[in-house]
């Protein structure tokens, strides 16, 4: 979906790989998994702020099992299932325009 929208997406497999390569290269937007393989995403995010003067805007993304009872309390905030044209509209208006790079991890 990134692609179709001009963007050069980046996967990253582990938090670990996040908090090595965010800091040496421009990313528009992260979009990471709430419940990281090694490191949770707000871990990751939470290092990041701590490494770099500035963060990237990030996606946060669940499982409905996620750890803790957050998917419950996010569903229970959602009136409508995101559709892939909704997400497509909002990943657009988060980062523009111009065709750059997203990393997610």
């Amino acid at each position: 979906m990134l692609a179709r929208l001009g963007h050069r997406p980046v996967a990253l497999n582990d938090g670990a790989a996040v908090l090595e390569t965010v800091p040496l290269e421009h990313f528009d937007l992260l979009i990471m998994r709430w419940d990281g393989a090694d490191l949770c995403g707000v871990a990751v995010m939470h290092r990041l702020q701590q490494q770099l003067d500035r963060v990237p805007p990030v996606l946060m993304l669940m499982t409905p099992d996620a750890p803790g009872g957050i998917a419950e309390a996010a569903q229970a905030q959602i009136e409508e299932p995101v559709t892939d044209a909704a997400l497509a509209a909002a990943l657009a208006s988060l980062t523009g325009a111009a065709a750059s790079r997203s990393a997610h991890g």
